[in-house]
């Protein structure tokens, strides 16, 4: 990330949030799509996101809210159970690489994750065996930037 000194400025304003709740990762037959098109208040209020492509429909949801999905949806597989982490800063969408930088310290180390984006955060979910040592890289990591955007203002440069 040399020669990036504004993604280092935004990489050391980010803070990290998780709700603390348990997520499953459910792969449903595209053909369901209409089981589980329920209005928003219908919804729980923890995070949730479907993604429907060509191939198929993925659910992503509270381990808690599961039971809450009508008895005809039937999931053809399920991750493990993953925890959330969310990148909590509002993002413009000319930002370049704020995410890239972020994951590649979490495949260094070799941690896998499922990235989703809203509309100006990103959201990750780790493994939930691996949720404490995602933490702390990507705290270490947070650090670091911080340090060097400080190390930029006290040599003069313009971050």
């Amino acid at each position: 990330m040399m020669g990036q000194p504004e993604l280092i400025k935004i990489l050391a304003q980010t803070e990290l949030f998780t709700d603390g709740k348990v997520y499953l990762i459910l792969k449903i037959d595209p053909a369901q799509g209409q089981c589980i098109a329920l209005p928003p208040d219908k919804w729980p209020a923890s995070f949730w996101a479907c993604i429907r492509d060509k191939d198929e429909m993925t659910l992503v949801l509270a381990q808690e809210s599961f039971a809450q999905l009508p008895s005809s949806v039937s999931a053809l597989n399920v991750l493990p159970p993953y925890r959330l982490i969310t990148f909590d800063i509002p993002l413009a969408w000319s930002i370049i690489g704020y995410l890239a930088a972020l994951t590649a310290v979490l495949a260094d180390a070799r941690i896998s994750l499922l990235a989703l984006s809203a509309f100006s955060r990103d959201h990750i979910f780790v493994p939930e065996a691996d949720f404490d040592h995602a933490w702390d890289v990507l705290h270490a990591f947070i650090r670091t930037c911080r340090a060097q955007a400080a190390a930029c203002e006290i040599g003069g440069e313009s971050v």
